[in-house]
C-alpha cells in the first residue's frame, strides 16, 4: 500500500483581494439585486471581469448572502373584498399615517427580505 501524500498547493490569489474593502464598503452601502448586477459594478470600479460564479464566491467570502424573496399579495378578485380593502385604507390607515406625517405616531415597518446579496 502506498504512502498518503498531501497536496500543499493553494493556488493563486484573486486579483480582487487588493480592493476587497473598498468593494466591501460599496457593496454595504449599496447592495447588489443579482449576481450580474455586482457582476458590473466589479468591472466598473476595478476593471476585473470575473464569471458569475467567481463573484459569488468573492461576495461569499466578504459575508453577503443570498436574500429569498416573498411574494406580495395583490389585489382581491372578490368585489366585496376590493370595497373592504379600498374602505380599510381610507377610513383606518390613511388616518394614522397622517398622524405620522405630523408627527403624533411612530411608524415601524418589518419587511420580508429581499433578493439580493445585502449584508446579513
Amino acid at each position: 500500500m502506498l504512502p498518503q501524500r498531501a497536496i500543499c498547493f493553494a493556488g493563486q490569489p484573486s486579483a480582487l483581494n487588493p480592493h476587497q474593502s473598498t468593494l466591501e464598503a460599496h457593496f454595504r452601502t449599496h447592495p447588489p439585486r443579482t449576481v450580474a448586477e455586482a457582476q458590473a459594478t466589479i468591472e466598473q470600479l476595478t476593471g476585473i471581469r470575473r464569471s458569475p460564479t467567481q463573484i459569488r464566491a468573492f461576495l461569499k467570502r466578504i459575508g453577503m448572502q443570498v436574500r429569498k424573496v416573498g411574494a406580495m399579495p395583490g389585489r382581491a378578485h372578490d368585489p366585496l373584498k376590493q370595497q373592504e380593502q379600498d374602505s380599510f385604507q381610507h377610513t383606518e390607515l390613511e388616518p394614522r399615517l397622517d398622524d405620522v406625517r405630523h408627527g403624533k405616531r411612530t411608524l415601524v415597518l418589518s419587511t420580508p427580505p429581499r433578493s439580493s446579496t445585502a449584508p446579513p
